[in-house]
């Protein structure tokens, strides 16, 4: 099809044509008058195929994800005139959809607390303390709260026991380093 670079890129080519075209851009084997008629043909071609979006990424125009990401982006100098027009997205409608969401999610949050506060009105089991204790079921608060009480501090003694002994070990540790700290040089590291 190009021939020559005297050739022209014209809005009447053949698919075959166009991505034939599109692929010496990608060589870098047009000339700068071709490639601005590539352009001005990409912007109104009305074929679909990966390789002409690719071009259209790569020339800088907007794709159709691009359009909403970028409404506020000024046009290239760039573009020619027929490329796409790409619409601002109303300030009510982007409005319209936060409060949809903040509504949407009112509701579930009341409902779920609804839910939560029936269940524990129908059935007031659903809010009994319960422990089981050598495999027997405790329901009476006050023994389960003891037993929770005790076993903190249980657990806070074994903690207390084991930085001592952790401590102990330390202090018994560092004569021994203080030793070869002294005994060492910095200099001659």
């Amino acid at each position: 099809m190009l021939q020559n670079n005297n050739d022209m890129i014209t809005s009447d080519m053949t698919l075959e044509q166009l991505l034939e075209a599109i692929e010496l851009y990608f060589e870098c084997e047009l000339s700068d008058e071709q490639e601005q008629q590539l352009r001005r043909v990409i912007a109104s071609t009305g074929f679909a195929h990966p390789a002409i979006d690719e071009a259209r990424a790569l020339m800088g125009f907007l794709t159709p994800q691009s359009c909403s990401l970028q409404m506020d982006a000024p046009a290239s100098k760039s573009l020619p005139q027929e490329a796409p027009v790409v619409l601002k997205r109303s300030r009510w409608r982007s409005l319209t959809a936060g409060l949809s969401i903040a509504a949407a999610l009112a509701v579930v949050m009341t409902l779920g607390w609804m839910l939560n506060r029936t269940a524990s009105q129908v059935n007031p089991a659903a809010s009994t303390c319960v422990a089981y204790v050598n495999g027997a079921m405790v329901t009476d608060e006050d023994v389960v709260m003891a037993l929770m009480a005790q076993s903190t501090s249980e657990l806070n003694e074994a903690a207390e026991s084991a930085q001592q002994t952790f401590i102990d070990e330390l202090e018994m540790i560092a004569p021994a380093v203080d030793r070869y700290e002294s005994s060492v040089n910095p200099l001659e590291i």
